[in-house]
């Protein structure tokens, strides 16, 4: 299944580059088994972070989300493609 995650986070708990910066708030897809990171957007200005993924397990995307949990607020929904 394909997901669409919304990951906000406010200013204050913005990660600083000297602790990862984004990469802080989600695990490495590569680490994840049957797990793919499809692509990732970013709007500064909300604090907001959309991913698009693909898994077969819905514990893949918690695993995936788990570093970030403490300083987000993160919404997940299945979509699908139009052709």
């Amino acid at each position: 299944m394909i997901f669409l995650i919304t990951q906000t986070h406010a200013p204050e708990s913005m990660p600083s580059e000297e602790e990862g910066g984004i990469a802080m708030l989600f695990k490495n897809p590569e680490e994840i088994p049957d797990f793919k990171l499809k692509k990732t957007y970013y709007s500064s200005g909300e604090h907001t972070v959309y991913y698009i993924i693909e898994t077969k397990e819905y514990e893949r995307i918690d695993e995936f989300l788990k570093p970030g949990l403490d300083r987000t607020l993160s919404v997940i929904n299945p979509v699908e493609k139009i052709d």
